[in-house]
């Protein structure tokens, strides 16, 4: 993330969901204006959190608690 920080290229790996793994081939990024960072653990890391300037988090399903 750093180096798309940088505005440098990336190359990027590309994740199979079938198996659930990484492939050999990798995609080239160029720095974008907008760079989304999805998955559980996404603001999870102060390094990273560090180089955004905007965060959001959303949640699919209704947060239960059990505070009325």
């Amino acid at each position: 993330m750093l180096i798309v920080y940088c505005r440098k290229r990336a190359e990027i790996p590309i994740y199979s969901f079938e198996k659930h793994a990484r492939l050999d081939r990798t995609t080239t990024i160029y720095s974008p204006h907008v760079l989304i960072v999805e998955g559980i653990f996404a603001l999870y890391d102060p390094r990273v959190l560090e180089l955004m300037d905007m965060k959001v988090a959303g949640c699919s399903q209704p947060i239960h608690s059990s505070f009325h």
